[in-house]
Order: C-alpha cells, then structure tokens, then sequence
C-alpha cells in the first residue's frame, strides 16, 4: 500500500506472470466499496510514493504517542 495516496494506489506480486495475469483480468473494472478498480501492470518505472508534509508527520507522531500512552494506562492480565 502507499498510504495517504490519493488513488489509493497498492502493490501486488504474484509467483508468475500467470497468476498475475488472472488477477487483472478477475479484478480490473470490478466495483469495491463503491469504487471501480483500476488494476494493471507496473511500469516498472512510475514511484508512486507520496511524501508526507512536516504537519503530517507531526500529526501520525502525535497519534501514535497518545496511542502507546493510552496502551500503558490498560492492565493486561497475561
């Protein structure tokens, strides 16, 4: 997955450009939680990486700290 990607790009291997291409023609144009899907073959080129503004970066800290601080108020009974 690239997360925070607009198109709600992902990636996907496959152990052979069969089964690869049966997943394009099962999966391409299919309606999933109301959107179509767009599934194709990688370029092999295009990154599809998105890079996270400083706020977003400071924002998923935040999140995550207030995440690990809420874990550590909890009692665990192992």
């Amino acid at each position: 997955m690239f997360d925070g990607h607009p198109e709600g790009i992902c990636s996907v291997a496959f152990n052979s450009a069969e089964d690869a291409d049966r997943a394009i023609d099962g999966l391409d144009k299919r309606l999933f939680r109301g959107r179509t899907l767009a599934v194709k073959r990688w370029d092999g080129h295009t990154d599809y990486t998105i890079e996270e503004t400083q706020a977003e970066i400071e924002n998923r800290d935040s999140a995550w700290k207030e995440w690990l601080e809420d874990d550590e108020d909890e009692e665990t009974d192992y």
